[in-house]
């Protein structure tokens, strides 16, 4: 991810009032890859897993 990228996400974060966090811009990033695809929660817990971007599946939710 470029630093622009890295800032425009962490942006995002900031104007929806959530905190930035490492893992929040990790599936973050991953939505934005493509998005038109739909995935349910347990879906993107194991896309994150198969980056190997380990989480929590509570970090998902």
């Amino acid at each position: 991810m470029t630093t622009p990228d890295l800032q425009a996400l962490q942006g995002t974060l900031r104007r929806a009032g959530v905190r930035v966090t490492h893992p929040r811009l990790l599936v973050l990033g991953m939505l934005l890859d493509d998005p038109t695809r739909t995935l349910a929660a347990a879906d993107l817990y194991r896309e994150m897993l198969r980056r190997n971007c380990p989480l929590s599946l509570s970090t998902i939710y």
